[in-house]
């Protein structure tokens, strides 16, 4: 089963972005079933859509590897309970119409090797924290209402081959320090 904390991540999920308004996908031997919180049903073992798990053999305890609700109406926003899903590499909210801040329960999940938030309605600065996801390899903020000059933070990401922040209202241009983001595509 799943741990309580990230089982409760995604109630919370759920209710902060008007889930019963969410669009699934009707293919459910592909995609998976409708996420079900009035009854047992676990996310892992009765395959929620966009939801990815990976099984800890020692405790037999599922852990979210990968959160994909790209597209699926999500309106609202993130709440701090996100960063139960510790064990997430890929977090993708793309596609939806999340708003307010880019929320810094996000900046806990270290072990992001994907995190995509385009075509949203983030606004704020860009957080600095997001600095502490040095394993990022996908980053895509791209076609929100972000403000305020590009942080230097996304210099400490030496693993990062795409960073998109187009189409947002940020000031300024690239900092000269990107220069050292090597992989960089």
């Amino acid at each position: 089963t799943l741990s309580s904390a990230e089982y409760h991540a995604l109630h919370d999920l759920y209710i902060a972005t008007d889930g019963q308004n969410w669009l699934w996908k009707n293919n459910t031997e592909v995609y998976g079933i409708e996420w079900d919180f009035a009854t047992s049903s676990d996310p892992c073992t009765n395959k929620w859509q966009g939801v990815n798990c990976t099984a800890i053999a020692s405790n037999n305890q599922y852990h979210i590897h990968s959160l994909q609700l790209n597209g699926f109406n999500m309106v609202g926003t993130v709440p701090s309970s996100i960063q139960a899903i510790s064990q997430a590499t890929v977090l993708d909210f793309g596609n939806n119409q999340l708003n307010g801040g880019i929320p810094s329960a996000l900046c806990s999940l270290s072990g992001l090797h994907t995190l995509q938030l385009s075509f949203n309605a983030f606004t704020r600065d860009i957080l600095d924290c997001l600095g502490a996801l040095t394993s990022l390899e996908y980053l895509d903020l791209s076609q929100n209402n972000l403000e305020g000059p590009v942080p230097l933070v996304f210099t400490n990401m030496n693993g990062l081959l795409h960073l998109d922040l187009s189409h947002n209202d940020l000031t300024g241009g690239m900092p000269a320090a990107f220069s050292t983001l090597n992989q960089l595509q």
